[in-house]
């Protein structure tokens, strides 16, 4: 079992050094998006080694709209030992916007958000889009940003699209109604090689339109997303690219408790690839925390069984403190054909082996849409897990005891992983490419 992480807040300005061997590559916009009251908000960001042994990375940062093939800038090369956590400082000029670019070995992670609060008391930790290899979109593909329509009472901000490609891109966009039909003709727009553009003017789409999605394709590699802001609660949210023109979604939106701290990654946030099947998001907090509630929830669509085994333990969420027994707030599974399972376990302030657990029988349909929601409850030690269908049907609905009288969460923040390693022991088991992982929530509710 490994250490928990730990939390620490080295600078990633080290001295400039000839770029790193490319492992992995992940890219991150840096937008500088406003608040409600029009300050400028900063984008935080952690990278995390959750391997066993010390990596390097390299980082730099590209100013919106230069080639970053053309371009001389050097990275910044760091290294982080086993377990460990930077908090990364000082990545670009405070208020320019631009594309973070991030080369690091397999087993590192890139976490980055937005914090505001509401005048109600809600702190909201908002994800950024951090696109891995398996969340790029294909040259020549179609993808959509659904939910810009005036009815969903937020305000379209920003409208971003990022060449991922090694040479200059030309986009196509075009709005859409809420029935498919598009709304005047479609934009074009270039880029340079491997570059971010952002449009403060959403490209003349006014909030008051009938624009219901944004159509982009590009004939590069690329990604586009919209940046929108609620004046009423303060968040800051982010729309990301789906293959449809309708918005993949399994749970109903519900009132979310006064005080509490809220962190959303948005949209497909996971797409397993044959190399990296394995996901993880640190999930960020404004300090220690005394919990009494918490909610999880997310979305999945189911792909492909793994072919080592079908029926084996395929990881939807392993919620934790660190992966130390009696740090497990919440681990939920799929198990496919010939077992076809839905379960959940925890082990929070419980002895080695100790865990409480449920599951249900449940025919899984592949390329179905699923949802979950999860919720502890201290007072009673209650902890409810519900399996939802498109439009929030309940599936199947969990009832499992908790066993802690304080869910306790350090000012390092919990972490999520989605799907397991390659070849860990039967009969956890890999998702295969075709899965998807979208939505993910953690509401975290202070104790009284």
């Amino acid at each position: 079992m490994k250490r928990a992480l730990v939390k620490s807040l080295a600078l990633s300005v080290l001295s400039f050094a000839a770029p790193l061997a490319v492992q992995a590559q992940v890219f991150v916009p840096i937008i500088e998006p406003l608040a409600a009251d029009g300050t400028q908000l900063k984008t935080e960001l952690w990278i995390s080694n959750f391997d066993t042994t010390e990596r390097p990375y390299a980082a730099k940062f590209l100013a919106a709209g230069s080639d970053g093939v053309a371009s001389d800038m050097r990275s910044s090369l760091a290294s982080l030992r086993a377990e460990e956590a930077h908090f990364l400082d000082k990545v670009a000029p405070r208020g320019e916007s631009g594309l973070l670019v991030v080369d690091a070995a397999p087993g590192m992670m890139v976490d980055a958000w937005v914090q505001t609060k509401s005048s109600r008391g809600t702190t909201y930790m908002t994800g950024v889009p951090v696109i891995t290899e398996g969340l790029r979109v294909a040259a020549g593909s179609v993808s959509y940003l659904n939910g810009l329509g005036r009815d969903t009472g937020l305000d379209l901000a920003t409208l971003a699209l990022i060449n991922l490609g090694q040479g200059a891109a030309v986009c196509q966009v075009e709005f859409l109604r809420a029935d498919g039909s598009p709304l005047g003709g479609a934009q074009t727009v270039d880029l340079p090689a491997v570059s971010l553009r952002k449009f403060d003017d959403s490209l003349g789409l006014r909030a008051e339109s009938e624009a219901s999605s944004a159509q982009v394709s590009c004939d590069q590699t690329f990604y586009a997303f919209a940046q929108t802001l609620n004046r009423e609660t303060t968040q800051v949210s982010f729309v990301t690219p789906d293959n449809a023109a309708a918005p993949a979604k399994a749970r109903p939106t519900k009132a979310d408790p006064i005080g509490s701290i809220i962190f959303e990654r948005t949209g497909l946030f996971h797409s397993p690839t044959t190399a990296n099947p394995k996901g993880i998001i640190r999930v960020p907090v404004p300090g220690a925390l005394q919990l009494g509630q918490i909610i999880v929830e997310m979305d999945f669509k189911v792909g492909p069984w793994n072919k080592r085994q079908v029926s084996g333990n395929h990881g939807m969420l392993y919620l934790h403190r660190g992966i130390f027994r009696g740090n497990t707030i919440a681990n939920i599974n799929v198990m496919g054909p010939k077992k076809n399972l839905f379960r959940i376990n925890q082990n929070l302030e419980l002895a080695a082996r100790g865990t409480t657990n449920a599951k249900a029988s449940f025919p899984w349909v592949k390329d179905q849409l699923y949802g979950f929601r999860f919720e502890e409850v201290t007072a009673n030690k209650n902890i409810t897990t519900t399996l939802l269908g498109t439009g929030g049907t309940v599936l199947r609905n969990l009832k499992t005891n908790g066993t802690a009288r304080t869910i306790r969460v350090e000012a390092s923040g919990l972490v999520a992983e989605f799907s397991h390693k390659n070849g860990q022991h039967l009969p956890e088991v890999s998702t295969p490419p075709g899965w998807e992982y979208r939505n993910f929530r953690v509401v975290m509710v202070p104790k009284k």
